[in-house]
């Protein structure tokens, strides 16, 4: 055969799903293209028989033509499925008040038989699906089915846009890390998925699971509110003259007058049957991400922690956080030292002043201490620790100054490169708000520093050129949509608002984006003036 075709022509017909199996055997023992070879293994017919001959042919291991069939096959889906995620086949994650969602990332309203949902997920009966339901007889719900059968017909889901989003910007997105994370499910998905978006909890078992315990917060940052930090409520009656506010999935919740909530609706944790059957589903459980609040001073966290170390099942779960680093209890870096691997996505927004501004009332000194713990401290080797900054006008310049800094540290073990997620609520600290004469402010100021930070380290290009590709990313972002003048407003006012119930004061916390601000506000009114003063003049 191999004398009379091609090779890419014998790949075809081995791929033929009418490809005979003596066909397979005669390429397998006697074709002289070891990626023909090799090929043998993603045939229709393949079994342990030929896997024993490619692996003598070619001086393979077993697991080495495994991860060359799952590669190649993921490869093929990605390229048929542009817009797949392995998130709807194996993923659970909770809202703060209990409820569950498909995935953290779906911020847009996604409309669903009239409801709003942010991912939340309804049952069939119509009612949320809650920690107190079973989870595993509720995985072909609706809204699950729905989006599987979607990412299958070749779309991306609206709801999923922030993840494209941040794909079209350069930024690395959830969905990119997770399918190559979960590749086998990748493909699973396509192979055994049925034709209605339904699954079987034998075939995908929940290996992933975002938990959120509650709104317990050592913070009140200005971007979050009452629902992600129970810190916000005081400020929250201050500021809005009411008790009460909406949480996604919950509907309204009211502040009672010692500082909780009226049915304890952010403690189910400790009522709530969640636990109980993730421990009793741990033997599938791949990777745990927790964020709040923050995560770290939870009770229930360091309780599941201590479950996995007690049964030894830490050395083989990953972890990932989105924490502050401001509060970490010593007793969880004890227990981080016990997991296969800790992924520590540092929520950090600024250092110094602008820190303990945007993220009230937190103390840079207690962060920046617990940051030098994991960069240096024996039993953290295998922590991947990385900032992830969360940009807002109020840092949208502070974070060059923040990037030079991080650069100068010298880390061992912490990524000096900012990995930068564009706010996009509250919309009126979204830097797309800025005008147009503010947007080519920071255009420039970013286009100077990255000649300045190529210039100052030539020997880390390669943190360099990601440096670069990330601040481009941010002024694409910020340049594909035009300013919501009303919004722009808002970020004064609401601005103000705050400082007065904080004793606080932007203009002197956030200096640059006053100098900014007074700038850009001269040229327009040049502007202005020069067209009035030339009006009817030819």
């Amino acid at each position: 055969m191999s004398g009379f075709k091609s090779s890419q022509q014998r790949i075809a017909i081995i791929l033929d799903e009418e490809c005979p199996r003596e066909v397979l055997d005669t390429i397998a023992n006697h074709d002289y293209d070891d990626d023909v070879i090799l090929s043998v293994a993603l045939g229709k017919l393949f079994d342990n028989e030929l896997l024993e001959i490619i692996c003598s042919r070619l001086n393979k291991t077993k697991e080495e033509v495994d991860e060359f069939v799952i590669q190649t096959k993921k490869a093929n889906h990605v390229k048929q499925l542009s817009g797949i995620c392995t998130v709807p086949w194996n993923h659970v994650s909770t809202n703060a008040v209990g409820t569950i969602r498909m995935c953290c990332q779906m911020i847009n309203l996604d409309k669903y038989e009239g409801k709003e949902a942010y991912g939340t997920v309804y049952k069939n009966d119509g009612e949320v699906l809650t920690v107190e339901d079973n989870i595993s007889e509720n995985r072909n719900s609706p809204a699950w089915k729905r989006l599987r059968k979607q990412m299958l017909a070749g779309e991306k889901p609206s709801i999923c846009n922030l993840c494209y989003q941040e794909e079209d910007n350069g930024i690395g997105s959830r969905r990119d890390w997770t399918n190559d994370y979960f590749s086998d499910t990748l493909i699973k998905a396509v192979e055994l998925t049925d034709n209605d978006g339904s699954i079987k909890n034998e075939d995908f078992p929940i290996e992933y699971w975002d938990l959120r315990f509650g709104n317990k917060c050592n913070l009140a940052c200005r971007s979050c509110g009452p629902t992600d930090s129970d810190l916000w409520y005081n400020d929250w009656k201050t500021i809005k003259k009411t008790n009460t506010f909406v949480a996604p999935g919950h509907g309204t919740v009211t502040i009672t007058d010692d500082n909780k909530t009226e049915g304890d609706v952010f403690e189910w944790y400790d009522n709530g049957n969640l636990l109980e059957n993730i421990k009793k589903d741990i033997k599938n459980i791949k990777r745990f991400y927790f964020t709040g609040g923050e995560p770290t001073i939870n009770h229930a966290h360091r309780k599941l922690l201590q479950f996995c170390i007690d049964n030894g099942h830490a050395e083989r779960i990953d972890l990932d956080y989105n924490t502050n680093m401001a509060g970490v209890p010593s007793k969880i870096f004890t227990q981080w030292k016990e997991f296969k691997s800790v992924n520590l996505g540092m929520s950090i927004d600024g250092i110094f002043e602008h820190f303990e501004y945007i993220r009230y009332p937190g103390k840079w000194s207690s962060a920046y201490k617990n940051m030098g713990r994991i960069d240096s401290e024996d039993g953290f080797e295998r922590v991947i620790a990385g900032v992830s900054l969360t940009l807002s006008i109020m840092n949208v310049l502070h974070v060059l100054d923040m990037q030079w800094w991080m650069l100068e540290q010298s880390w061992e073990r912490i990524d000096p490169v900012i990995t930068i997620h564009n706010l996009y609520g509250p919309p009126f600290y979204n830097i797309q708000n800025l005008n147009d004469e503010q947007k080519e402010y920071v255009k420039v100021r970013y286009e100077k520093f990255i000649n300045d930070v190529k210039r100052r380290w030539p020997h880390a290009v390669e943190h360099t050129d990601r440096i670069e590709d990330k601040l481009k990313s941010v002024i694409r972002h910020m340049m594909e949509t035009p300013q919501n003048k009303e919004d722009y407003i808002k970020f004064l006012s609401e601005s103000k608002v705050l400082d007065n119930a904080r004793s606080q004061d932007w203009r002197d916390a956030l200096p640059e984006i006053d100098e900014m601000i007074k700038l850009c506000t001269d040229k327009e009114q040049r502007k202005r003036n020069v067209k009035l003063a030339t009006a009817g003049k030819r």
